[in-house]
């Protein structure tokens, strides 16, 4: 046989309460922009203040990480120096300048070429004084001056100190 169940006194408390949030969900009679929306929209929107300052927040870090992307672009997609920035770079020139044969690091032809030139021209002007001085060199013909070898380049080593 069916119970025959009566209200609880939690559902008629429920009724009020529902007409309540009705009343406050609908726009008040109030004038002005602010009291023309309903009170529970205007609650809502005192915790809304949020929401424009993340507008902002978000589009500035939009335009930072396109500028960054931009960057980043262009740093892998250009060419690198070919030169190497040095923190000492007079690394390069110390070492010792000892024991380092004459001619080693550049060719010396033309230097030694222009050299034995110039001396055998000197060598040609102290002759000629030499003969014009004395009357001549004729006994000596086939010897050679001081400081010359025998095939007229200059011997460095055998040449003194004249005054």
């Amino acid at each position: 046989m069916p119970v025959l169940e009566s209200m609880n006194p939690h559902t008629m408390a429920i009724i009020p309460s529902l007409f309540a949030i009705y009343k406050f969900s609908r726009s008040s009679d109030g004038s002005g922009a602010q009291s023309a929306q309903p009170w529970f929209t205007r609650m809502l929107r005192a915790y809304d203040t949020w929401s424009n300052s993340w507008a902002v927040r978000n589009s500035l870090h939009t335009k930072a990480i396109e500028q960054a992307a931009h960057d980043r672009n262009l740093f892998h997609n250009t060419e690198p120096s070919p030169l190497v920035e040095l923190k000492f770079p007079e690394i390069f020139n110390t070492g010792s300048p000892h024991n380092i044969p004459a001619g080693h690091g550049a060719d010396l032809k033309a230097l030694i070429a222009h050299y034995h030139q110039k001396n055998r021209k000197q060598d040609a002007k102290t002759r000629s004084r030499m003969e014009s001085k004395k009357g001549g060199l004729k006994q000596h013909e086939g010897a050679t001056l001081p400081g010359q070898n025998p095939e007229g380049a200059p011997s460095f080593s055998a040449v003194s100190p004249t005054k």
